[in-house]
């Protein structure tokens, strides 16, 4: 078993290599290793035994997106990578979640970064308290499920890797459970809240000519004038639920203000323990 409290820092600024492990040490507790170059990713994470890992996504020798395909099949779920990254890198924040990573944007904040490892851990622990509905195993369809504690998740009988971010879109909507069986709409701020710990809801900006040009012929470019917002984030993450579980999978209605609300349609619904035991969701295999 890996070692929770050790942090894996891959980070080729010494400044801000130093940042972090004096944050993550002091503040967290955690104990840290640093490496510079990507190269040096794999023997270090044999080496430190550290559960967490958390890279830039460019270094000196290249950028971590391989190594963390890598690594996710590897270790799995052994080991949690969080990836800090511009807004116009080269790759997508689609490709980089695909690949197994968590993503924070830059500039870094080393507190944001232990938020969303606190984050994790309650998830992984069980203890997140905003859901009464947490500690069960979700049916999508006819052969898909998904755990919402540990956030195992399996479709047609295949394990299926999904980014910490979307699966706490998973939780968020499954909070929303009715006793009549059936599911509330839930505001995109408030999905949002879980999923990022939003205190409060980003003013979105208009684009600069600048940006306008970057993002011109970049697949990350949005068809408005405004950039950053926390509908743009939720819809990359409901487009992956859709991916792995189908379109049906969620509802989402435009409300008389422009917004919009999103549920679990009919096709999701919680199981008891002994089905979820019969499916291969709990044991040695979930």
């Amino acid at each position: 078993m890996r070692n929770m409290r050790r942090i894996l820092i891959a980070e080729d600024n010494h400044d801000i290599q130093n940042e972090l492990s004096m944050t993550f040490e002091k503040v967290g507790g955690f104990i840290c290793w640093m490496v510079s170059k990507v190269a040096d990713i794999p023997d270090a994470l044999v080496d430190s035994n550290a559960f967490w890992a958390i890279f830039d996504l460019e270094l000196e020798d290249g950028n971590t997106f391989e190594t963390i395909k890598q690594v996710k099949d590897l270790y799995g779920d052994e080991i949690r990578i969080i990836v800090y990254t511009g807004y116009y890198e080269k790759y997508t924040e689609l490709a980089i979640w695909n690949a197994g990573a968590d993503i924070l944007r830059k500039p870094i904040n080393p507190l944001a970064i232990l938020k969303k490892i606190e984050m994790i851990e309650e998830q992984i622990k069980g203890i997140d308290k905003k859901s009464a509905r947490i500690n069960q195993t979700l049916k999508i369809g006819e052969d898909a499920y998904f755990d919402m504690v540990t956030g195992y998740c399996k479709v047609g009988g295949n394990r299926i890797y999904m980014p910490e971010n979307v699966k706490n879109v998973m939780r968020s909507l499954a909070s929303s459970y009715q006793p009549d069986q059936t599911w509330e709409w839930l505001s995109r701020f408030k999905i949002m809240q879980q999923c990022e710990g939003l205190e409060k809801e980003p003013v979105a900006r208009q684009m600069t000519k600048d940006e306008h040009k970057r993002l011109k012929n970049s697949p990350v470019a949005m068809q408005s004038n405004v950039i950053d917002t926390i509908g743009e984030r939720l819809r990359k993450y409901t487009q992956k639920i859709r991916e792995v579980f189908g379109p049906d999978v969620i509802e989402i209605q435009r409300t008389a203000d422009s917004s919009s609300v999103y549920r679990f349609s009919n096709i999701v619904t919680f199981i008891t323990e002994e089905e979820a035991k019969h499916v291969g969701m709990r044991g040695d295999n979930a």
